[in-house]
């Protein structure tokens, strides 16, 4: 009897831990099965160098010397944001294939001679064939760079107040300066640049390449003083441009006029005008 009552008492809580273990709450009915039916079977089999497919159209160029010789072996560089080098072949061409609609930077080299380093703000449109000639120019004798700023005359009635202590030559310091004014013959270039107009109506006065080249006003750009050899009346405002490598540009020297004796155009005082950088400098003529 007391057997039968041992059992009595310990079957019913083995019966409750056994219920307590079974799930009685919501069955788990979740059918989901992936259904990603994704094919893509990408077939690139594209293997060869990058072309930017936006480049288009042809820029041949010719160099040539001032008695209208090809020059071969110059140094040339067509830039923006980066440069594409090349040297003129034995006729003096050379040639470019593709450009963006923009404003380039091209220069000419020749080192190791007296050739002046030109440097052409070039106004590109894409799909649009150019061709054209460079003709370069020696520089004239050197002058000493001073080492504290005086007035200089880089080219007969040319002058600017320049020396070691107010230009920077960044990575080719040099002793020297000078430059070579650019006969008529010279500014064929200015056709494809922001001065089109001008050269169109005859309104370039004069051209000169100075060095050293792209030297830049620190921490003001540079006096200058320039023959008014035109006769043009004291007082006349006179637009100066100087070309720049690292801006793509021409920039404007500020205001500049003709002095008050006549003599000179130079920058109109207190106005904080000079020449940015030394490089390709063009002025017009107020009066075309």
């Amino acid at each position: 009897m007391r057997l039968v009552l041992l059992a009595l008492l310990l079957f019913p809580g083995c019966s409750k831990e056994k219920e307590s273990s079974t799930d009685s709450g919501e069955a788990d009915t979740d059918t989901d099965t992936d259904a990603d039916t994704d094919t893509d079977t990408d077939t690139d089999t594209d293997t060869g160098p990058f072309v930017d497919t936006s480049l288009s159209g042809v820029f041949t160029g010719t160099v040539v010397d001032a008695l209208g010789n090809p020059v071969p072996d110059a140094k040339i560089a067509f830039c923006l944001g980066i440069c594409r080098i090349a040297d003129s072949d034995a006729n003096g061409q050379f040639v470019y294939n593709g450009f963006h609609t923009d404003t380039y930077s091209f220069d000419i080299k020749m080192p190791g001679t007296d050739i002046a380093p030109l440097l052409a703000p070039l106004d590109m449109e894409a799909g649009v064939d150019v061709s054209m000639s460079f003709t370069i120019f020696e520089l004239e004798a050197d002058k000493v760079l001073p080492e504290v700023a005086t007035d200089v005359e880089l080219v007969p009635g040319f002058w600017v107040n320049l020396g070691k202590d107010n230009i920077d030559m960044g990575f080719s310091p040099q002793d020297t300066t000078t430059g070579v004014r650019v006969p008529v013959e010279g500014h064929g270039w200015l056709a494809h640049s922001s001065l089109a107009s001008d050269f169109e109506n005859g309104a370039i006065s004069g051209m000169w390449y100075l060095e050293p080249w792209e030297a830049v006003g620190t921490p003001d750009p540079l006096h200058f003083r320039i023959a008014n050899e035109n006769g043009w009346s004291p007082g006349t405002a006179v637009t100066v441009w100087a070309a720049s490598y690292k801006d793509f540009a021409f920039l404007d020297a500020g205001p500049a006029a003709v002095s008050s004796d006549g003599a000179w155009i130079e920058p109109v005082p207190g106005e904080g005008g000079g020449i940015p950088v030394l490089s390709t400098v063009v002025v017009i003529d107020p009066t075309p």
